[in-house]
């Protein structure tokens, strides 16, 4: 079984977006990313690129078994994407109420980075916020310190109470005028254009907004309920 990278590129002032794809090479390329159940009628939300080249969608979580699912609507200017399960889900992800966040929130990912694509085990990494707009002031995206791999896209962003604030989708590199990297943050879509897109496909939601701080684990498990490693079958 032979592990490879795949991995896209958008120039935008100053800096080098890329998004991570993973995948695994046996018989034929599968891309490996990551997705998250939204509501009880098994709709998970994920990443446009994780999953426009897809001829088949598999899914599989600790509690969402093994199948196939629907692609049914992207987002192309936010990197979106819904896709669809044939059953319904007791799991589900709870949306952050509000979008308030500031530098220096203790935040979460969960997904299923690099080899994790392969054993289908999810990974968690605690990071922190770094900005809640992007690089250049725009409010569709966070910022939180560089953490994810290839395969979180797609993913859930936590907060330290388990609401999820974001989808992370690309690794920003700042560069010098010679080219030279100085930098790297990671970038999530924002709250309010996720709720936006579901909003605008009529997908329900839970929202909630905590503000107990919660115990490492306890959010790492409760995590692992609701989210998917996609394999995506080009």
């Amino acid at each position: 079984m032979l592990y490879f990278y795949n991995q896209k590129r958008k120039f935008i002032a100053g800096f080098i977006l890329s998004f991570f794809l993973s995948g695994i090479c046996h018989a034929q390329d599968i891309i490996s990313g990551t997705g998250f159940v939204v509501n009880s009628q098994g709709y998970i939300l994920t990443n446009k690129h994780v999953v426009e080249a897809c001829s088949v969608i598999n899914v599989q979580g600790d509690r969402i078994q093994n199948q196939n699912v629907a692609l049914k609507h992207l987002d192309e200017n936010y990197d979106l994407a819904l896709l669809r399960m044939p059953e319904r889900s007791n799991y589900t992800a709870k949306l952050r109420y509000n979008r308030y966040l500031k530098a220096g929130d203790k935040v979460l990912t969960v997904g299923y980075p690099e080899e994790r694509g392969i054993s289908r085990k999810h990974h968690f990494v605690a990071s922190e916020i770094v900005n809640d707009v992007g690089p250049n002031g725009e409010e569709h995206w966070v910022q939180f310190e560089s953490s994810i791999r290839q395969g979180n896209s797609g993913g859930p962003l936590l907060d330290r109470q388990g609401n999820v604030i974001g989808v992370v989708t690309a690794k920003l590199t700042r560069y010098t005028h010679a080219g030279i990297p100085i930098a790297q943050t990671d970038l999530a879509v924002s709250m309010p254009i996720i709720k936006k897109f579901l909003d605008q496909h009529f997908v329900h939601y839970d929202q909630i907004f905590t503000v107990i701080p919660r115990e490492e684990q306890d959010l790492v498990n409760e995590a692992s309920d609701y989210i998917v490693n996609i394999h995506c079958l080009p």
